[in-house]
């Protein structure tokens, strides 16, 4: 088996991929700012272990050593500036492509976000898509993936407004209400990963769940009372009044230290209407076919519940 390095282990969905390949019996290499608690011990036990950053050149160099393949899944989601970003984001991607060409390394998954396709609406969009532009510039021999909106266990986004919505709400709706986006569970996500690993596909494609026309709220809040057996309400926040919240919660995050989630530039991706996904998709050039529609991913996290009233810890 190749070694494989890992950036962004401890994140959702590098921790995902991680357990994956470890379970497939691939030798990992780790990039890590501390001893992280979110990884099974067999699996750090049995990884090698790099303590650092993407700031940090010997780190990435040592993080390539020697290895045949580089997943790529750090990345900073918050920020109240550009720099907040546009440092790992940008500048710690540019670094890792310098140590892979210095080790020679033999394949590049590159994680990228849908919101690359729209780079004029937030800081986190416009420093995904600089970053792909450097991995195109850089010539490496590998693949862009750009996920849309992921969901599943461990998920701290999604999660809660799905949580929410299970429970009947009322939930305040941020976005608009025929916004059309695609979905992706976690393991569909990491399992596609993996296939493009042993085939080395190179190139940049987007992936979803096969949903083409995207889910609106109408098709998420029916796939949730589906499945709850409750009647779930959403009420509507004007986008006036999210855009001020977003303002003036990147000032009051600056004042305690803090970087924020909600920025203006997050906002305007919540009100942006159309997050389904483009061509070329994943699914036109690999053997790779998503397990989970929504109403089917919503199952791994609701039904294990012995009451489904009650939510879980």
């Amino acid at each position: 088996m190749p070694i494989v390095g890992i950036t962004g282990a401890t994140g959702f969905v590098g921790s995902h991929m991680c357990k994956l390949l470890h379970e497939r019996g691939y030798s990992l290499r780790l990039l890590l700012r501390s001893t992280p608690n979110s990884l099974p011990d067999a699996l750090l036990a049995q990884s090698q272990l790099v303590f650092g950053s993407l700031q940090d050149p010997s780190a990435l160099l040592a993080l390539c050593s020697e290895c045949d393949v580089i997943i790529h899944c750090a990345a900073s989601v918050r920020g109240n500036t550009w720099d907040d970003f546009e440092s790992t984001n940008v500048q710690g991607t540019a670094r890792l492509i310098a140590a892979m060409q210095q080790q020679g390394c033999q394949y590049y998954l590159h994680v990228s976000s849908l919101a690359a396709t729209q780079p004029q609406l937030s800081w986190y969009s416009r420093s995904k898509h600089a970053a792909e532009q450097l991995v195109q510039q850089s010539a490496l021999p590998g693949l862009i993936l750009r996920p849309p909106a992921i969901y599943g266990p461990g998920d701290r986004e999604l999660r809660p407004l799905l949580d929410m919505l299970y429970r009947g709400g009322p939930v305040l709706r941020v976005t608009s209400p025929d916004q059309q986006l695609a979905l992706l569970h976690v393991d569909d996500l990491c399992a596609a990963m993996l296939a493009c690993v042993q085939q080395r596909v190179q190139g940049l494609y987007s992936l979803d769940d096969g949903t083409e026309e995207g889910y609106d709220w109408d098709s998420i809040c029916a796939a949730v009372q589906q499945l709850s057996g409750r009647t779930v309400r959403t009420l509507q926040l004007p986008a006036r009044v999210l855009h001020s919240i977003a303002y003036l919660n990147v000032h009051w995050s600056r004042w305690r230290g803090r970087k924020s989630m909600l920025n203006p530039g997050k906002a305007r991706e919540l009100c942006w209407s159309d997050w389904r996904t483009p061509a070329p998709r994943l699914q036109q050039v690999l053997d790779w076919q998503p397990a989970f529609t929504l109403p089917e991913g919503l199952r791994t996290l609701y039904q294990q519940r012995p009451d489904q009233g009650q939510q879980q810890a």
